[in-house]
């Protein structure tokens, strides 16, 4: 008769162990999803570029500080000659979060709170309207945690029919 032993090293450790956070963008005046019509580069204060040159795009992964409680991220609309810079502060605190002895360690975000700075429509026919904050814990999920909206020349500047 012949014994076997077996052990369980079943560790289930996620896969994905990227935490992102992900902002999409909208049409101020529709609200409805967009495509940026122009390039967007975002740099963060502190470390530099963090996404480069997008175009057409509707939303964006980024990382999110472990170090500071708000991240500055200087956003970068360019098209043709024209440039300017917008700034979005986002303001999280920070937890750890573990799986299993065995697996690595993460850091964890709550959004609590968002601002911005804009500039003029007459220096770049882009500018950041409004952020809202869609789901405030940033984890191991792609979902959609920020909302940016943009006026454009297309959207209409009567807030009137606003939600």
């Amino acid at each position: 008769m012949a014994f076997g032993l077996t052990s369980c090293t079943g560790i289930d450790c996620p896969l994905d162990t990227v935490v992102v956070w992900t902002m999409t963008f909208y049409d101020s005046q529709a609200e409805t999803s967009m495509n940026l019509p122009c390039v967007l580069t975002v740099d963060a204060a502190g470390a530099g570029t963090l996404y480069n040159k997008g175009t057409a795009i509707a939303s964006m992964e980024l990382p999110m500080s472990i170090a500071s409680p708000t991240d500055t991220l200087y956003l970068h609309f360019s098209a043709d000659d024209l440039i300017t810079t917008d700034t979005l502060y986002i303001d999280h605190t920070n937890f750890a979060h573990f799986e299993a002895m065995d697996c690595p360690g993460s850091v964890f975000h709550n959004i609590t709170s968002t601002h911005f700075t804009t500039h003029s429509m007459e220096t770049f026919p882009v500018v950041i309207d409004s952020v809202s904050i869609i789901r405030p814990l940033v984890d191991y999920n792609d979902v959609e945690n920020i909302r940016l909206y943009l006026r454009t020349p297309d959207s209409d500047t009567d807030d009137s029919n606003r939600k």
